[in-house]
């Protein structure tokens, strides 16, 4: 549902999506005028305002270049309030893909964006993007391996330590203190690029073609004439807000997403279907790719590989599997979707990167103390070194222009 409007969105096996509207009848690509329902709504549950203003179709705008359906589109629509708030909506699903407001595209400009080297004229371009972010990173590392080398042999015994004096003195014990962990910042920071694809694995999309089978046009025709027909269901069922089709080895299940949160399952013929292991085990058999030495675990709470991120939450319970090869699939319980795909390069990708990037090894290292405790110290030793470098860079080039 996009408002009160039911919207049909059909996503092809090689990428692209057909919109219909099932209120109408039309094919073709949401309406600004329908999708300001699902900007209106989301501002009022942030308690901004219930009047949104259309802006513009885009998409190449700063704020969505990272956006999935961003090469088909979305509508910008602003609330013109005092906080800037804008919301990005989808014209293929009716979501809402991003929102900002001023005080998020202010301090965007001075962390995400150059962390990430992430202006648009520049993110436009992926391939020059990537190869300039490659190369960046690694002179980073670079160079930062060569000031530990010269900071180690420049040690003294004795207080203080160190054979400078002043802004370099300072910056010689910050590198000597923070120094390994910019390393190890810079170095996973380069290793996200999959250089050389290093830590390239399969695409998530073909297990979930392999776990789930394929649904044809005529089998979403007769899934709507099965759902029509069954009026009983239609009395049952009044506060619908998305219904999915998930196959599971080609057979394919109706999910329901309701106002409050509740997910159910249901057969074809309106029957719910509880996904067990027993269940899943024996669809993943019949696609000949379960290993019938691991066992289907299920997960009420995060494990070393499927826990919440800052950027995406996890929902339990889930079930655990494990093909041949040694791909750990995750699989929510409620609806039966492919929740997360981790293959042989993925798992040593999150312990020898993303582990070393977020320092999250650990349950209580992703907690809000550790995070103040741990991770800002060291945060700010390795910013102490890099002003350090700038200050010296700085006077470095006075000298040098006189």
């Amino acid at each position: 549902m996009v408002g009160e409007i039911p919207v049909l969105v059909l996503q092809a096996e090689q990428g692209g999506a057909q919109v219909l509207n099932l209120a109408s009848g039309k094919e073709g690509f949401l309406s600004a005028e329908i999708t300001a329902a699902s900007a209106r709504s989301y501002l009022q549950a942030r308690h901004v305002s219930d009047h949104v203003i259309f802006d513009k179709l885009t998409t190449d705008d700063q704020w969505i270049l990272n956006s999935r359906d961003r090469s088909e589109g979305f509508y910008r629509f602003h609330a013109n309030d005092a906080g800037g708030n804008q919301v990005y909506v989808s014209r293929v699903t009716g979501d809402v893909g991003q929102a900002t407001d001023k005080t998020t595209r202010r301090w965007a400009w001075f962390g995400a964006i150059p962390h990430w080297i992430y202006p648009a004229i520049l993110r436009r371009h992926p391939a020059l993007w990537h190869d300039v972010v490659i190369i960046l990173s690694g002179s980073g590392v670079f160079l930062t391996i060569t000031g530990l080398s010269v900071g180690f042999l420049r040690l003294k015994k004795v207080w203080p330590f160190s054979v400078y004096r002043g802004w370099h003195l300072f910056h010689h014990i910050c590198g000597t203190v923070s120094g390994l962990m910019a390393l190890a910042w810079i170095t996973s920071g380069f290793l996200t690029m999959n250089p050389a694809g290093l830590f390239q694995g399969q695409k998530p999309s073909l297990w979930q073609d392999r776990l789930s089978g394929y649904v044809t046009g005529s089998d979403i025709v007769g899934i709507l004439l099965d759902v029509a027909a069954k009026r009983s269901w239609e009395q049952k069922q009044t506060d619908w807000q998305e219904v999915d089709v998930v196959p599971l080895g080609g057979h394919p299940f109706l999910v329901l997403h309701h106002a409050d949160g509740r997910v159910e399952r249901f057969a074809r013929d309106a029957t719910p279907v509880v996904l067990t292991a027993a269940s899943l085990e024996e669809a993943l058999q019949n696609q000949n790719f379960f290993d019938p030495d691991a066992r289907i675990v299920s997960l009420d709470k995060a494990d070393d590989y499927y826990f919440d991120r800052p950027l995406k939450k996890r929902r339990f319970p889930v079930l655990r599997a494990a093909a041949p090869e040694g791909t750990l699939l995750y699989i929510d319980a409620q609806s039966g979707e492919l929740s997360a795909v981790l293959d042989t390069a993925a798992r040593h990708s999150r312990w020898l990167v993303y582990g070393v990037h977020d320092l999250d090894f650990f349950v209580w290292l992703r907690s809000a103390a550790a995070m103040w405790m741990l991770v800002l110290p060291a945060l700010c030793g390795v910013m102490a070194l890099y002003v350090s470098a700038i200050v010296l860079a700085v006077r470095r080039l006075r000298r040098t222009l006189r």
